[in-house]
């Protein structure tokens, strides 16, 4: 499954839940054009993900972003999703590694 997401998609989503304010623009580009590089899906979450929890993307709702992506993704129960989302934010992983390895363990 490969991923064809824009800013425009991911400011899109965000407005579901704030004001769909970019305060890190650089950080959301970076992971856009990693996402096209490859083709597992775990890997182009794990970019988008990292961009969203440990980079501030937008000014508020960045953890409900994620998750919403996530969601949209894949079809799992939302406790494993919150607790994926609360994990990766509280402990700030940057490890686009260790972000897949902790989809892929709740996830499955």
């Amino acid at each position: 499954m490969c991923m064809k997401m824009t800013m425009k998609d991911i400011v899109s989503i965000n407005k579901e839940y704030d004001e769909g304010i970019v305060i890190n623009e650089g950080s959301m580009l970076f992971a856009l054009e990693s996402i096209k590089k490859s083709q597992d899906w775990t890997e182009q979450v794990s970019y988008l993900v990292r961009a969203l929890l440990v980079d501030h993307v937008f000014k508020d709702g960045n953890k409900r972003t994620a998750t919403h992506l996530i969601v949209s993704m894949l079809e799992f129960h939302p406790e494993n999703i919150q607790k994926l989302v609360i994990g990766v934010s509280k402990d700030n992983v940057s490890d686009i590694k260790e972000i897949k390895k902790r989809i892929t363990l709740e996830i499955y």
